[in-house]
């Protein structure tokens, strides 16, 4: 990829900023300052939703995220719009933007020569069947997620032990798609396909579980995994462990975004799919609902927000990624626990009939199903089973539900029992954070972490740390918290003696947190979202230690440290092995050129030290 002057107009057309302008098919922003002119992305680092001008800011209807016109967040530290060059020549204003490189044409609305057969079964799980092969995606389907927390509504209507898929995929380590229990079901020679995220931690407990054929895809990488299938997963738009899926059948392409959001940098490089299959609705979060410095209207504001973003959300998807129809699913699920009820009563989702109302004046085919119905996308045709939709989400049916399906027992097998731990492996395993490159870039900030038993009667102990210019530090107290987080002891002794990420805590609504101010602190979850023990690269002892800044070509950095350097491309959207603008550009003007902003250019440069320097600088 390579930065493209592209005219945007006369300089004297513009005489308000800023000024929303579309480009080679994508949206930016035209501000000017003191420094000059500079042309801002539209799309939010957080999940890759589209900003609007609201007020005196920028705003991501999705998560809330705020930024001003010179593209930095007001209200998530460290974070920025991407920003390119625009400049005057002769009166005229040109802007210096990425051009992808497309690699071939793909087809779209490919006849399919047999039914494909698209079943949902349950929440994110997906079984597509063409031509005797199956690929079944994130199956749960048996017992509740998040330590106990979520159960699968509407329920599932298919039993496990019927499934017998040619393929599994996994998109990230999240338990509503990375399911243990539901795993155990499946033969052990079934070959399992995920990301080849940097903590191996799925490749890990595949292997823990007895299967045989695990592979860890590199991001950009096609792999030919049936006769008539292919699939590619490429990178979200943030750096959060997750992933969007490329699913090629004949020619027939359905793009999974899953719950990774959007991501317009790879829009080009895709090509047009026939379909978008995405998340639809808010909750797969406990904030707002459990971060106490909010009030309920407040609360109830932003999950509105959220729901109208994330319908926004979707015909964005569509238009991004030329698709004709989509299937909003991964969202199907409610809170299951009795001491959750007050968060059920609280939370407001969408619906699948939301999704269907919100394209109603468009030609776009909304494919709405629930678990246990499918789509013949040869005949564009769905069958349903039997259910009453216009009675299945309201309140009290889903707390009937819950309430029906919640037992004492089955929630025990599933969630942790062990209160037995001290402040001082608290403060030991927060202390470990300082090993990881992640940790640089983390906002300053003292947290309190507060640990209580299960329903928060009893206070156990506190622990108190403060992070300063990327060095984390063990306190006695402090008095200016900026972050609160409330959890109880077996909770966080699951966490620490699993290196679990803290997203199995926070998204089942197991901890309670309060900031001040109320900002979020997008590097500090980064985190704790990734566990930060991983396996270090296997590199010969004899490899180069040569210095990598900024200015590294990259084909230099492939060169010398192979396979391993060519993954952390990938991560961030550098599909550079075999390219041949890699024996020319630097790191920096790579990246770069394929839309990465400045924290996250610094990000990817500390990795790769981290991973092939002595000393990691």
């Amino acid at each position: 990829m390579l930065l493209k002057k592209v005219q945007i107009g006369f300089e004297d057309q513009f005489n308000e900023f800023p000024f929303e302008i579309e480009l080679e098919g994508f949206h930016y922003f035209l501000t000017k300052d003191v420094t000059g002119y500079k042309l801002l992305s539209s799309t939010c680092p957080h999940a890759g939703g589209k900003v609007v001008h609201q007020g005196s800011c920028f705003n991501c209807p999705i998560h809330g995220w705020k930024f001003d016109y010179s593209g930095e967040s007001i209200n998530v530290p460290k974070q920025k719009l991407v920003h390119y060059n625009a400049f005057v020549e002769n009166g005229i204003l040109f802007a210096e933007i990425p051009q992808p490189i497309i690699t071939s044409k793909p087809k779209q609305n490919a006849l399919l020569e047999q039914d494909l057969i698209v079943k949902l079964h349950s929440h994110a799980c997906l079984e597509f069947k063409y031509k005797d092969f199956s690929l079944l995606t994130d199956p749960w389907l048996v017992g509740p997620a998040f330590l106990g927390a979520w159960l699968q509504y509407p329920n599932p209507m298919v039993d496990v032990t019927t499934l017998e898929p040619s393929a599994i995929w996994i998109s990230h380590e999240h338990s509503d798609h990375f399911h243990e229990p539901t795993l155990k079901y499946f033969k052990r020679n079934t070959p399992i396909y995920f990301p080849d995220f940097p903590n191996k931690r799925i490749e890990e407990k595949l292997t823990q579980l007895g299967f045989l054929n695990i592979y860890p895809m590199k991001f950009g990488r096609t792999y030919k995994i049936g006769p008539h299938v292919n699939i590619t997963c490429f990178e979200p738009s943030s750096l959060w462990n997750d992933a969007i899926l490329l699913i090629e059948m004949d020619g027939f392409r359905v793009l999974n975004l899953n719950d990774a959001g959007l991501n317009p940098r790879i829009a080009k490089y895709i090509g047009p799919v026939d379909v978008v299959a995405s998340g639809f609705s808010p909750g797969a979060s406990g904030y707002p609902l459990t971060w106490t410095h909010l009030d309920d209207t407040k609360k109830e504001q932003i999950l509105q927000n959220s729901r109208l973003g994330l319908l926004k959300m979707l015909k964005q998807a569509v238009d991004l990624y030329g698709a004709k129809s989509i299937i909003p699913f991964a969202s199907h699920f409610t809170l299951w626990h009795p001491t959750h009820r007050s968060y059920v009563k609280k939370l407001r989702k969408n619906t699948v009939m939301d999704v269907v109302e919100a394209f109603k004046d468009t030609t776009i085919n909304v494919i709405d199903l629930l678990p246990g119905d499918y789509w013949n996308a040869k005949e564009n045709n769905v069958v349903y089973v039997k259910r009453d939709r216009s009675k299945l989400y309201n309140q009290s049916e889903v707390l009937a539900y819950v309430d029906e399906a919640y037992n004492d027992d089955h929630f025990l097998e599933h969630h942790p029992n062990d209160y037995s731990i001290t402040a001082t492996e608290v403060e030991e395993y927060f202390l470990l954070l300082n090993k990881t490159s992640e940790i640089a870039y983390c906002e300053d900030l003292r947290v309190r972490v507060k640990v209580t038993n299960i329903d928060s009667t009893q206070h156990f102990f506190e622990v108190y740390f403060e992070i300063e210019n990327g060095i984390l530090k063990i306190e006695k107290e402090s008095q200016d918290i900026n972050l609160t987080i409330e959890l109880s002891a077996n909770i966080l002794k699951k966490i620490i003696t699993e290196n679990l990420s803290w997203d199995e805590a926070h998204i089942g609504y197991w901890c309670k947190f309060s900031r001040d101010p109320d900002v979020y602190h997008a590097g500090f979850w980064r985190l704790l979202q990734t566990p930060y023990l991983r396996k270090s690269p296997q590199m010969p002892k004899s490899v180069h230690p040569r210095t990598i800044t900024g200015d590294t070509v990259i084909a230099d950095v492939l060169e010398f440290y192979g396979d391993e350097a060519d993954r952390i491309l990938r991560r961030y959207g550098l599909y550079c092995l075999g390219c041949h603008h890699s024996t020319s550009e630097s790191i920096s003007i790579g990246a770069r050129n394929h839309g990465l902003n400045d924290i996250d250019v610094d990000k990817l440069l500390l990795e790769l030290k981290k991973a092939f320097l002595p000393g990691g600088r």
